[in-house]
């Protein structure tokens, strides 16, 4: 028996199917969504070709896991905006835009959105081998394979598998998942003290036909204590066909969805000037009421980054043949697009490993 199941079809999820695909190892992912990607979620808009992250959009100089990925997929990376000021709003709702400053300088974004890498994970995985609008319910460690329990649909189905590779944020692992083994409700325990990295907030991206602000001398960053987009930034496209302004709604503004657009275009309009309260399109993902991805203790806002990483508490407690994955489970990088493909490789590693196999390609 040499077949592995992934559990959870987002960025880490599929890498980690990747990398054993092309090793000689047969897969099978299951993905809770109708889509493959996870959280990482590029669409268009009205009257463009252009992408736009809804999920992350963010890579980094020193990510090398992701820009190989980028390459590998022909993506094109280019630098976010910079040049001109950033625009600041206080609790009263006053503007000041004379602040020469931009709080993504050195970021990184990728040309199409980072949805270009999933699918191009995706591409490389037998259609066969992928199932979604699939829940699983249950792993059970039978010693010399492991049992998982699933639903598609209203069917319930039971399969048997050498290892198996959960890439599901933990918090949503402890809420959905039975671990069936001697101390899974002590792994369980332990996976659900870990918050899942922005899970709790939406982004809304109002989209227009040129990156008017630049004119302004403006650089699309902002920052607000009023709300409710608590952050901006630029999100136009790399050749700038059109422009885009995306924004992080505070914890709690993202609960309201009927109201999100009218509040947020008066807002961008108080920073940027009127014809930011006429975009072409707006794209707005909550992703605090996504059960795949949040679960109700996400809701509280955090103080900062969590220290990531497998807890130590759970060592000796997860079956050899049982591996987890995942951003906010990564040996560096936690949380971030960076740490999901560390993961992935940890745990590809792992299943491997169990397998008695190490790395089959180059």
């Amino acid at each position: 028996m040499r077949n592995v199941a992934i559990i959870g079809g987002g960025l880490s999820g599929l890498a980690a199917a990747d990398i054993l695909h092309r090793s000689g190892v047969s897969v099978t992912v299951y993905e809770a969504r109708i889509r493959f990607g996870g959280r990482v979620l590029s669409r268009p808009a009205l009257g463009g070709t252009a992408r736009y992250d809804l999920g992350p959009s963010w890579i980094w100089p020193q990510n090398a896991r992701m820009l190989a990925l980028a390459t590998r997929f022909g993506g094109r990376v280019f630098d976010q905006p910079t040049e001109g000021n950033l625009v600041f709003q206080d609790q009263a709702g006053a503007v000041r835009r004379d602040l020469t400053m931009a709080t993504m300088g050195g970021a990184l974004r990728l040309n199409g959105g980072v949805q270009i890498l999933t699918d191009g994970l995706r591409a490389t995985l037998p259609t066969k081998a992928m199932k979604v609008n699939t829940q699983i319910k249950g792993i059970q460690d039978m010693g010399d394979h492991i049992e998982i329990a699933g639903q598609h649909g209203a069917e319930m189905f039971y399969e048997r598998f050498a290892s198996v590779i959960v890439a599901v944020p933990p918090r949503v692992v402890a809420r959905d998942i039975a671990l069936g083994w001697n101390g899974g409700q002590h792994v369980a325990a332990h996976l659900a003290a870990i918050p899942t990295w922005m899970a709790g907030h939406a982004k809304l991206i109002a989209v227009y036909d040129t990156p008017f602000w630049r004119a302004m001398g403006l650089n699309g960053d902002a920052i607000s204590h009023s709300g409710p987009l608590s952050e901006i930034h630029d999100a136009s496209p790399m050749d700038a066909s059109q422009g885009a302004l995306f924004g992080f709604l505070t914890v709690g503004a993202a609960w309201h969805p009927d109201q999100v657009t009218q509040a947020a275009l008066s807002q961008l309009s108080e920073l940027f000037g009127e014809e930011a309260a006429a975009p072409r399109d707006v794209l707005y993902q909550n992703w605090s009421v996504e059960g795949e991805t949040a679960a109700q203790e996400d809701l509280a806002p955090l103080d900062g980054h969590p220290d990531y990483g497998m807890p130590d508490a759970l060592y000796g407690y997860v079956p050899p043949r049982v591996h987890f994955a995942g951003a906010e489970l990564a040996p560096s990088d936690g949380g971030f697009l960076e740490g999901a493909l560390a993961s992935a490789e940890q745990a590809a590693q792992a299943a491997l490993g169990a397998l008695g196999q190490t790395y089959g390609w180059s």
